[in-house]
């Protein structure tokens, strides 16, 4: 990690399925990691398997979260698994993880909540949904003007990367063209920013 702890970009890397490495010049976070190093700070979203589980905060990046409810008075209304994870660098610069919550059929109290709370980060990280919702490039404008990276989280292996990058490029066009800056990230792949 020393080359990246000296370095003046930050670099996202998308592994396979879930996983993606954040490579910032304080920090390594690894979210739903393929394999971990020991000097990784991990972080289990809970999109796809398990639940979510953070690491403590530390003078580099602090980590928050917020749970899509899933309980209705007493009673369990049905299993969904979108949750929002935001890292806050020492810079001040963040990055917000929301899997497929912005076209899961999340209710407005939660979008609301969502933006209040992760509105005008530096960067957000979204996966491709399944059925575009009408209302989805509205919600994306609604957390402010924050560069999207736009991921394939689907556990297909039978997808090639070129059939992977056809599912992400026409959603990331329609992006831009509603005019916000986007990114198209396959599995690996990686896009770095210059931090200066």
């Amino acid at each position: 990690m020393s080359n990246v702890m000296k370095s003046q970009w930050a670099r996202v890397v998308h592994e396979e399925d879930d996983g993606i490495v954040i490579e910032h010049p304080t920090a390594q976070v690894r979210f739903d990691p393929v394999a971990p190093k020991p000097e990784d700070l991990v972080v289990f979203t809970g999109f796809g398997r398990g639940s979510l589980a953070l690491p403590a905060d530390n003078e580099h990046v602090r980590f928050d979260a917020m749970r899509y409810p899933v309980v209705e008075g007493n009673r369990r209304v049905r299993a969904i698994s979108v949750n929002a994870v935001q890292l806050r660098f020492s810079d001040g610069r963040r990055l917000v993880h929301l899997g497929k919550a912005l076209s899961s059929g999340v209710g407005s109290d939660w979008m609301d909540e969502a933006v209040r709370r992760f509105g005008g980060a530096d960067w957000y990280l979204i996966g491709v949904p399944g059925v575009e919702p009408p209302s989805f490039l509205e919600r994306l404008g609604r957390f402010g003007d924050g560069h999207w990276l736009v991921l394939d989280l689907s556990k297909s292996h039978l997808l090639k990367r070129f059939e992977r990058e056809a599912r992400i490029a026409p959603l990331v066009d329609r992006v831009c063209a509603a005019g916000l800056s986007a990114t198209s990230m396959a599995p690996r792949v990686s896009v770095r920013f210059n931090l200066k």
